[in-house]
């Protein structure tokens, strides 16, 4: 695999996360002030990880999933379904 494929696939899988945690958050009514509040990120910084803008270290994805009351692992068999649909 290239550079430039890895580059593709990374963009692809950070876009998935960010889709699946934006469904996450809708369908469970958590708005952007409470995941605030409870991770101790600021707005601007969630938009930016659920938009898929920004790369999301490790802890700030378990802060979120613990947020949004779903489980981590769920959350990324989610994600890889999403990366491998036609």
């Amino acid at each position: 695999m290239s550079i430039k494929d890895l580059d593709e696939y990374a963009l692809a899988y950070r876009r998935a996360l960010a889709a699946e945690l934006r469904h996450e958050r809708e369908t469970r009514g958590v708005t952007y002030d409470a995941m605030a509040a409870y991770t101790g990120m600021q707005i601007k910084t969630l938009h930016r990880y659920l938009s898929g803008e920004r790369d999301m270290p490790f802890g700030r994805l378990h802060a979120i999933t613990d947020a949004l009351d779903v489980s981590l692992p769920a959350v990324m068999r989610k994600v890889e379904e999403r990366v491998h649909q036609p």
